[in-house]
């Protein structure tokens, strides 16, 4: 069974250290999830809003006046609902998540 969902994420960053070429920062947020089509019933009985949240670090080192070279290992947890439908989610509730790349500033 294939689920569609829509999810509105909220995340904030704090810096704890910084300097000209690099930068260490903490990442936390959340986020609440709906699923809106493949389920039996979408009502908000059958198919309830799945939270998360996550929290992590971040590192930035700045290659030029306008790119920077980014890494951010983070951790979730998805909590568990009254959905009779199980998902990936359901299923692992905890993940861990590397995002790397670069950002362009403008």
């Amino acid at each position: 069974t294939t689920y569609h969902s829509i999810e509105i994420p909220l995340r904030m960053q704090c810096v704890l250290a910084s300097s000209e070429q690099f930068e260490l920062y903490a990442l936390a947020g959340g986020s609440a999830e709906k699923c809106v089509a493949g389920a039996p019933s979408n009502s908000f009985s059958a198919e309830p809003v799945r939270l998360a949240v996550q929290g992590g670090l971040g590192v930035r080192y700045r290659l030029s006046d306008r790119l920077a070279f980014f890494a951010e290992p983070t951790l979730s947890h998805h909590f568990s609902t009254d959905s009779a439908n199980s998902s990936l989610r359901t299923e692992r509730s905890n993940n861990f998540n590397l995002l790397c790349g670069l950002r362009v500033n403008y």
